[in-house]
């Protein structure tokens, strides 16, 4: 199941969005992590509409933290957007700024020691890293978009198609057994209620009839000869 990732950044470090998807080519290879960004805005088109589009379809969102960025409009619309879609937001840090006196000082930043990836010698370490973090968070988000998605789905098939089953942890196979149990169960309850309510009907028709036959003969026993016995 593929994950979506949106890449906010800067208008003057868009192109570095490419580096960062070269790092991920692995996976966007095989399907694992789609990658859009500010660069995918089609030109005519309302732009904060469309950046809002983008974000609320992924389930991360990667965002190059940069003094120009955070001064930024789309910084605030990105965060607002990312918020309201539930997505993970990640922190990227791009360039020395002043990041802690933003709300995004109480997430974990990539990479992980703190110190920005420009300039830094080890810059193509530190891309590698990032990579590896997105592509384990990338995982932990697939099996809820295989749940959400699974269930989606099952609403436009027909009832009896085989897919249409909700999704579950347990093999088919033993969902199926479990059903096929419960059903001779079901009709071992029904049967059993059914004869005690034949029972009792039974028994409450016989003690009438036993009190209407003693009444009709005013109370007097009756002896084997066929006359009543004081």
């Amino acid at each position: 199941m593929t994950v979506q990732v949106f890449v906010a950044s800067a208008q003057a470090d868009t192109a570095l969005v490419e580096t960062l998807a070269i790092q991920l080519a692995p996976a966007t290879r095989c399907g694992d992590i789609a990658i859009s960004s500010l660069l995918d805005v089609p030109p005519g088109v309302d732009r904060r509409a469309c950046v809002q589009e983008l974000i609320f379809q992924s389930r991360i969102v990667v965002v190059f933290l940069t003094a120009h960025f955070i001064a930024s409009d789309d910084y605030l619309q990105i965060l607002e957007h990312a918020d309201l879609s539930k997505s993970a937001v990640v922190p990227v840090l791009l360039r020395a700024c002043d990041w802690r006196q933003t709300s995004l000082r109480v997430v974990q930043p990539l990479p992980r020691d703190g110190t920005p990836l420009l300039p830094r010698d080890d810059v193509d370490s530190a891309w590698l890293e990032i990579a590896i973090e997105l592509r384990r968070l990338a995982r932990k988000h697939e099996p809820i978009l295989r749940d959400a998605n699974v269930q989606k789905a099952s609403n436009y098939l027909l009832p009896n198609h085989p897919s249409s089953r909700p999704y579950t942890s347990a093999p088919t196979n033993e969902v199926e057994d479990l059903a096929r149990e419960a059903r001779p169960n079901r009709y071992h309850r029904v049967m059993t209620l059914i004869s005690l309510a034949i029972f009792v009907i039974f028994f409450f028709a016989l003690g009438v009839t036993t009190i209407m036959g003693y009444s009709h003969c005013g109370g007097d026993r009756i002896a084997p000869t066929g006359r009543p016995v004081k």
